[in-house]
Order: C-alpha cells, then structure tokens, then sequence
C-alpha cells in the first residue's frame, strides 16, 4: 500500500476515494472561548510562565493551581480581561517538588463558564 494512489471503498467498490477530510471546518478546531497553552519551562524550579488565551473578553478570569490531592495551592482573579492571549508568572518558592494542576476559569460577558486546564512538574 505504500504506493496507492487510492483507496477505494471494498464494500461498493465504486471508484469513489475514502479519503476523508479531518476537520470540515475551522470552528471543530478552535476551542470556544478559552484555551491554556503549556506553561514553560516545564519541568520547572521556582517560577513557571503560564499563558492562556481568550477569544472574547472576560467578565472575570481565575488561576488557581491545585496539587494532585486537589487541595488549592494558590489562587488568583482578574477582573474584565481583554480577548488575546495572556501570561502570568507563577512562583513556586514556597511549595514542594511534586506535579500540579493550574486550572483557568472564564466567565463570559454573557455569563457562560469556561474551564482550561493543565498540568506541571515542580523540580527543586
């Protein structure tokens, strides 16, 4: 099969391709209204870059890092953020080694909830 030209349907076996797109639109692609972006560097020592995006202003946005027994670590809000992509350094000074989870939280204009999340790797 490393030089076909075409696959072809076995069942009909008509000339038809089975090639089939991945996405039919962009909007299967982006995500709705918020996306996290991997912060670096991960693994880290100290402090971390967290970025994250917005694609439509946000009434409210919430960072807040969680270790794996979910207890929050830390926790911080902004109020009336901007759409576009933003980052914000995190310091981990105080913490142990271990894997975290940040999680960011958006409120919409129009009330609607969004969640991103993602995790990283604390190495002192």
């Amino acid at each position: 099969m490393a030089n076909a030209t075409a696959v072809y349907d076995p069942v009909t076996m008509d000339s038809t391709p089975m090639i089939v797109p991945w996405a039919t639109s962009i909007e299967k692609v982006l995500p709705k209204q918020i996306f996290a972006l991997n912060n670096y560097p991960n693994p880290f020592n100290q402090t971390t870059t967290i970025q994250f995006g917005l694609l439509q202003h946000a009434k409210s946005v919430t960072l807040s890092v969680s270790n794996l027994f979910g207890q929050k670590v830390y926790e911080v809000t902004e109020d009336r953020v901007a759409a576009g992509t933003h980052e914000f350094t995190f310091d981990a000074s105080n913490l142990s080694s271990g894997i975290y989870i940040y999680q960011i939280n958006a409120t919409g204009i129009d009330g609607q909830n969004f969640v991103a999340s993602k995790r990283m790797i604390l190495s002192k």
